[in-house]
């Protein structure tokens, strides 16, 4: 790896990992200072997910378009990460939402504009080994994020929002300056090389179907960081989270629940990083579904298990579950989302829709249904909400592939 695309990887790192360290500070703030209910923080992730999909999605053509990609992902970086430690500085539950609500507009020229930069490689399979290396990049910082994050905010409520400013100048300095990809894939970006037509147009075949299971994964995983928290704050609470099945909690159980949720959440981040990397050492999954598929089937089976459990580490294996399948729905559908060279700008972007439309609806209506019915109960019937996504997923696979020319 050479360095601009080391320095692109660890600006990755280091904004998702301030993401994560907001994200787990976030619902326990607004618990402990801001004395809100279980469905605020879902409420907020579900706004800052709606207006970052919105945002990418209304921007998807301009980025095809404009120059200087880096220099803009680079103001988005700092904006983001200066707007959401900003926000501990308004006093109430309003402020904090809508400041925090407006930062995540920064996330949405940010990826689409890093995935263009990448995916200007017209070779498929370089292609893949450098996706993989960036994806395992930013999801190493969703995983280390929330260990930085809860111990953060254990030993200061403020510390995890000074440390996202910090890194976000961090981050600006490392995108500024680099080179635009015209210059990165001077001729090679406009060749036709022998293959890839043929690989675009298999994609295609894939391309909508693996955004629909792009969408339910980060959805599951919207769940996981705005609802189950507050599912782990009851349990530690109450002296009822075990590690196994013992009848006594451990002493460390009972206190510090951001610290607890931080070692699940760095499960599944860490789980989805060793997926992204064992992608892109491998081609067999390439425009094959089955993959995708029995692992929406592994997750419904994960959530309902999170709606029984008292046990960390059975949490710790469902969560496990989970990132392998956002892992693997996200790598597949970033993938072909830039297969056509022509339009890899516009597909990011909205391949990046697709995740704000998933964890807009996950969080918003378990959310919902956790402050009506008890924060266990809509684990129970999330499994049909995945049914029904992969029967989708299904339906337009076997509609596409007949409709094929051979």
């Amino acid at each position: 790896m050479d360095k601009y695309k080391f320095r692109i990887c660890l600006a990755a790192f280091l904004l998702d990992g301030a993401l994560m360290v907001v994200l787990t500070a976030m619902p326990f703030y607004l618990y402990d200072h801001l004395d809100s209910s279980v469905a605020v923080p879902a409420n907020i992730g579900a706004a800052q997910s709606l207006l970052y999909a919105l945002v990418c999605l209304g921007i998807s053509r301009w980025l095809n378009r404009i120059k200087h990609s880096l220099r803009w992902a680079a103001s988005g970086a700092f904006y983001y990460c200066a707007g959401s430690g900003a926000a501990i500085l308004i006093p109430n539950v309003w402020g904090f939402a809508i400041a925090s609500t407006l930062a995540i507009m920064g996330m949405s020229i940010v990826w689409p504009s890093l995935y263009g930069w990448l995916g200007a490689d017209p070779d498929p399979h370089r292609r893949a080994l450098v996706l993989s290396r960036f994806n395992v990049s930013w999801s190493s910082g969703l995983a280390v994020g929330p260990l930085v994050g809860g111990f953060l905010y254990d030993w200061e409520p403020l510390a995890p929002f000074g440390a996202a400013f910090l890194i976000g100048g961090v981050c600006f300095g490392l995108l500024w300056g680099l080179p635009q990809e015209e210059e990165y894939y001077p001729a090679r970006a406009q060749e036709s090389e022998p293959e890839w037509d043929s690989h675009a147009q298999q994609s295609e075949h894939f391309l909508v179907a693996a955004w629909i299971a792009n969408s339910v994964g980060w959805g599951l995983v919207g769940i996981t960081r705005l609802v189950f928290t507050k599912r782990v704050d009851d349990l530690v609470s109450s002296n009822e989270l075990h590690l196994f099945a013992e009848s006594d909690p451990a002493t460390f159980l009972t206190e510090n629940p951001a610290s607890i949720y931080a070692i699940i959440a760095f499960l599944l981040a860490g789980t989805s990083a060793v997926v992204f990397g064992f992608m892109g050492l491998t081609h067999r999954w390439h425009h094959r579904f089955r993959y995708i598929a029995g692992l929406q089937i592994a997750a419904a089976g994960a959530f309902w298990i999170l709606g029984n459990t008292n046990s960390l580490v059975v949490m710790g294996a469902a969560f496990m579950i989970i990132g392998a399948l956002s892992g693997a729905a996200f790598f597949s559908s970033s993938y072909y989302s830039v297969a056509n060279f022509a339009r890899r700008r516009q597909r990011a972007s909205v391949n990046e829709f697709f995740v704000g439309v998933g964890s807009f609806v996950g969080p918003l209506a378990v959310g919902y249904l956790a402050m009506r019915y008890g924060v266990s109960t809509p684990f129970l019937y999330i499994p049909i909400a995945i049914g029904v996504g992969l029967a989708v997923q299904f339906y337009l696979i076997h509609g596409r592939k007949e409709a094929a020319p051979e």
